[in-house]
């Protein structure tokens, strides 16, 4: 490998006058960066942790981190074959699928669409066992239209699709190009979306009829079942109420009854039928924004909004008698109280003011966003701008963020501009709440979507604020469903301004470092940071672009596997030797950086440390400085050999001999 190739930063950019340096206040503390990392993680415990989050958050968290694009799931797979039951529309589909290499699935969500995707795509494969992977939703036709990894013989599924909203014409057309390449390179597509518009627009695609719904009973219910559940089955609303009904028919037909009576939601349908009174309504809406806090800040946040809202007669005896708030609650039918377990100070837990069922609070949002107009959302509003304002982040800011994320569900629009777009524009406690109201938006894969068009949207021409909130969101439950997306995209704000930048980085190693805590594979991690690498710095010459791109490689390269204080790095190795060529080229570019040198050897040190701590590591050891030799020239080399005897002088002796004989390119040419 020439020079050039191996330290490009050792070309005329060396030369180059440093970028201008940024303003004190733009840049991140050590606090910030802390905080950052903190609140950027801190949701995603609750996703690990369904019995502790539920009740706190008046949500069932039964959601783990997982890949929605790259390769489909062989479970999934195995599932979709395992139970598929035909569509009305599915022979139409297969025919246009077969015909056309492309067809468009447009429809409403949970009617077995991306069941009948998978067996589609094998279909037309003619092979039940080819691989399929699933492309991003956020993705438009044109970019559809020049993907440029289309493979013959493989199947495509793009799941959730955003219309992209272009002119009836060019939308026609592209749908058209797509087609066209697909047939070229002889690869399938199956697009699945909730576009009504789409449908009209062109003849590959097909509205999306659910299976019938006796066909489905059939499927799922025991053997000989009660010859009574099959007509209840019929009656049912959707393929994923027949399919639990059918399930629950194990336990008997009574108990099936009960579970899909939906007695929790016609709770609160007959609650809000009875047109409660406005201080009560008032309550249980500020409750579904402030679930799961101490009664006594709850009430010191409901009584701001009853100042907003105005005066509220109050039903009982005697002017000047004192409302029995709490006593009111005790047979309040959605309403109730739970107590802490005692904190590590010994203190006493404090009641909490929570909703009877975790079905309840998005059902209450549900029903206050198709009853209630501008009378109740107006001080609601003024309410959630002002507490959102006020710092330091803390948990009613979590809680609002969550009941945002619900009413995203009943209301996305004013979700979005009336919320999300000015809080993401504000300061940084209300630009970290935006940031994790994305990140609960991935409770529900049918927003999740959403989420990553809207973190998308804030990167790119919307104001250094909504960019620093993409950032921040990007690392979170975001990133870790749409990986491609939210690397390409932080890789590129990690080259704008420093406080844009600063986050981007942060939420670069948060993506690796999620990767690899989740056992997932992290090499796909490292050779897409490699690809983005090799764009930037080894076919380019600009020296910020080049500097900037090496401290995010080097934010990857420093962190610590979770809250050990092993360095990622080593863990990777050790799991996962794939890795070690990819680490081995990122590791040569931030070691050639003059600038960057000193923090690199120290991570890598860090790396060398973690690693000795390990039996049998010193073969991985031997490796990585072969990786890492082969991707550097003989100038910088011997610098850094040179570094490295010093600042390896306390590292374990056998390692670091292993490591520096390993880097020494006279011993290697000697001993081969």
């Amino acid at each position: 490998m020439s020079k050039d190739e191996a330290c490009p930063e050792s070309t005329d950019a060396e030369s180059a006058p440093p970028p201008s340096p940024v303003a004190e206040e733009d840049a991140l503390s050590d606090a910030d960066v802390a905080e950052l990392r903190r609140t950027t993680q801190v949701i995603n415990k609750f996703y690990g942790n369904v019995d502790a989050g539920s009740t706190q958050f008046g949500v069932s968290l039964g959601v783990t981190h997982r890949r929605a694009t790259g390769p489909v799931d062989e479970a999934q797979v195995r599932q979709a074959h395992e139970h598929f039951v035909a569509s009305p529309r599915h022979s139409d589909a297969a025919r246009i699928l077969v015909q056309e290499n492309l067809v468009l699935l447009a429809g409403p969500e949970n009617t077995g669409r991306t069941t009948s995707a998978i067996v589609l795509l094998h279909l037309a494969l003619d092979d039940p066992h080819a691989p399929l992977v699933s492309l991003s939703p956020a993705m438009s036709l044109a970019q559809l239209v020049e993907y440029p990894h289309f493979k013959r013989n493989r199947g495509y599924l793009v799941r959730d699709w955003v219309d992209d909203a272009q002119p009836d014409a060019v939308q026609q057309f592209e749908v058209a190009q797509l087609s066209n390449r697909l047939q070229k390179h002889g690869a399938y597509l199956v697009l699945v979306t909730e576009s009504a518009r789409i449908q009209r627009l062109t003849t590959s695609a097909v509205k999306w009829e659910p299976p019938a719904p006796e066909a489905m009973f059939d499927e799922y219910a025991p053997p000989q079942p009660d010859t009574r559940a099959r007509a209840h089955a019929v009656e049912l609303n959707s393929p994923a109420e027949v399919v639990a009904f059918a399930r629950n028919l194990s336990y008997g037909l009574e108990t099936a009854l009960v579970r899909l009576d939906g007695s929790t939601a016609k709770q609160v349908t007959e609650w809000f039928d009875s047109k409660p009174e406005r201080l009560k309504t008032l309550e249980a809406a500020a409750l579904a924004f402030a679930h799961g806090l101490p009664d006594r800040t709850f009430e010191a946040v409901f009584e701001r909004l009853l100042r907003i809202a105005g005066p509220v007669p109050i039903d009982v005896p005697g002017e000047s008698a004192i409302r029995q708030s709490r006593a009111d609650r005790s047979d309040h039918p959605l309403i109730s109280t739970t107590l802490d377990v005692p904190g590590p100070d010994g203190l006493a837990g404090e009641r909490r003011l929570v909703f009877r069922s975790v079905e309840h609070r998005a059902r209450v949002i549900a029903e206050l966003v198709e009853r209630y107009g501008f009378e109740l959302w107006d001080p609601i509003r003024t309410w959630l701008h002002e507490l959102v304002s006020e710092p330091p982040l803390s948990e009613l800011h979590f809680q609002m963020a969550l009941g945002i994320s619900l009413l995203s569900r009943n209301s996305p629009r004013e979700a979005e501009q009336d919320y999300l777009f000015r809080w993401a524009d504000g300061t940084s406690v209300t630009r970290l709440t935006a940031a994790h109201v994305l990140t609960w938006m991935c409770i529900d894969d049918s927003l999740a979507p959403q989420a990553l068009r809207i973190a998308l949207s804030w990167a790119t021409n919307a104001g250094t604020r909504r960019a620093m909130t993409a950032a921040t969101a990007l690392g979170g439950e975001i990133g870790a469903r749409y990986p491609s997306d939210a690397m390409r995209v932080l890789w590129f704000l990690a080259a704008r301004s420093q406080r844009i930048g600063d986050i981007a980085r942060v939420s670069l190693g948060l993506l690796f470092s999620a990767a690899v805590e989740n056992a997932a594979d992290a090499s796909w991690v490292l050779n897409l940071l490699r690809s983005l690498a090799r764009q930037s710095i080894g076919n380019g010459n600009e020296f910020r672009r080049i500097q900037l791109s090496k401290r995010a490689l080097l934010s990857v390269l420093s962190g610590n596997c979770g809250s050990s204080e092993e360095a990622i790095t080593a863990h990777v190795l050790r799991r996962q030797p794939a890795s070690m060529h990819a680490l081995g080229e990122i590791w040569g570019w931030v070691l050639c950086s003059g600038s960057h040198r000193g923090r690199a050897i120290e991570a890598l040190r860090h790396a060398l440390q973690a690693l000795a701590a390990h039996d049998g590591t010193l073969p991985i050891i031997a490796e990585l400085g072969n990786a890492i030799r082969t991707r550097m020239p003989a100038p910088q080399l011997e610098l850094l050999h040179r570094d490295l005897r010093f600042a390896l002088t306390k590292t374990d002796q056998a390692v670091a001999s292993t490591f520096l004989s390993s880097l020494d390119r006279h011993q290697h040419a000697i001993t081969t």
